[in-house]
């Protein structure tokens, strides 16, 4: 089984190193690593020499990790599972390590060149917004998964008057339970509150990509709302998708404590491997459509050119998000000035925030806490039982 979590760990290190060294090439043509420049600039070779260093260290330190990852697994062979947890977080020290260097000459090579930019290439209007009413949001993915959990907790409640006093509480990597308790409700139905919740905070996510401030473009606007509505549509049945496959995660674990089933060591890699497919088409669709969609050729249709016409009557962006001064490092958007929760982000991930605004303060921290919270009883866990999760 350390061999399984072995094999996955370096499967997951060349994965996410494979995400970041293409990430710039997923970007508008007008941001530079982090950096508003002409949309020429991105053709320029002081451009692809910045790119071809950033891959250069992206590789260089996804074969560092990969070397860390061997020595774990020869010297400590009982925490490859826990290393398959926290070898991804080196990657993103990686990404940082290969950002910043080229954040920085590019900002030079702006100042070199002397590029003057309009501080936004952006006309973001109230129609771009009344355009993507939540009613379109692909709720049967969510709907699907409710009813699982909702399943499952029916079942476990018909069953509770038959269980011993004393149920399972944790199963091991072998899918054996090594920790037990006192039979209560909370006992019983933890993991598929958790499953619940996890659907919850899923759906929370469509819907701040619905709610996000994309880029829309000065020159063809009706094409970046074409090009918004198909990004919107694909990441959102993507996330969908994989929130129906993270159910099981939760699910299928609390059959054996309900005795309904004896499950083999083959179960947990399965359940790994079935969360791990609904990735793929998040990343699909990240290659696929680039950052917010730019990369999209959608059919523009009457619509789009008539929030086209709109858009030139109500124009509500606000031209910080254009200005590099308001990007630290290149890649955080911070403007007290602007209202705005929800934008675009430079670099990376299409969604952010304004971080100067105190619902992403809160959001970020609450995300952060239960990280950490998560991580310290996972760690705690794997150290008390050895060969666990």
């Amino acid at each position: 089984m350390n061999l399984f979590f072995f094999i996955f760990n370096l499967g997951l290190v060349v994965f996410i190193a494979a995400l970041v060294g293409i990430t710039p090439a997923l970007n508008r043509k007008s941001l530079l690593f982090g950096v508003r420049v002409p949309e020429y600039a991105a053709d320029l070779p002081e451009s692809r020499r910045l790119k071809r260093s950033y891959i250069a260290v992206t590789a260089t330190g996804c074969l560092a990790v990969l070397a860390a990852a061997v020595l774990q697994y020869v010297y400590a062979p009982d925490m490859t599972l826990l290393a398959l947890l926290y070898f991804p977080f080196l990657m993103l020290g990686v990404q940082f390590a290969a950002f910043i260097p080229q954040w920085k000459r590019a900002k030079a090579l702006k100042e070199e060149k002397a590029w003057i930019v309009p501080l936004t290439s952006a006309a973001e209007t109230r129609s771009s917004a009344d355009r993507e009413r939540l009613s379109t949001l692909p709720w049967a993915w969510y709907i699907a998964s409710g009813v699982l959990v909702l399943v499952v907790i029916g079942l476990s409640l018909a069953m509770y008057p038959q269980l011993p006093d004393t149920i399972p509480t944790h199963f091991d990597a072998r899918m054996q339970p090594d920790a037990w308790g006192d039979k209560n409700l909370l006992n019983l139905l933890l993991l598929p509150l958790i499953g619940l919740g996890t659907a919850a905070l899923m759906a929370g996510c469509n819907v701040m990509i619905y709610k996000q401030k994309l880029q829309i473009s000065a020159e063809y606007p009706a094409l970046s709302f074409a090009q918004h509505r198909m990004y919107r549509r694909m990441m959102s049945h993507a996330l969908g998708f994989m929130t129906l496959c993270m159910m099981p995660l939760f699910l299928i674990i609390q059959l054996p404590a309900l005795e309904l089933f004896t499950p083999s060591a083959s179960l947990f890699p399965i359940m790994m491997i079935v969360v791990a497919a609904g990735i793929v088409p998040i990343v699909y669709v990240a290659v696929r459509a680039g950052q917010g969609g730019c990369k999209l050729k959608p059919t523009v249709s009457p619509e789009d050119t008539l929030s086209e016409s709109l858009s030139a009557q109500v124009k509500v962006a606000h031209p910080g998000r254009g200005d590099d001064q308001y990007w630290k490092l290149g890649m955080f958007y911070y403007n007290p000035e602007d209202p705005a929760v929800l934008i675009e982000n430079r670099f990376g991930g299409n969604g952010g925030f304004n971080y100067a605004r105190l619902p992403a303060k809160l959001f970020v921290a609450a995300i952060v806490l239960l990280l950490v919270v998560s991580y310290g009883v996972i760690t705690y866990m794997a150290f008390k039982y050895p060969f666990s999760l």
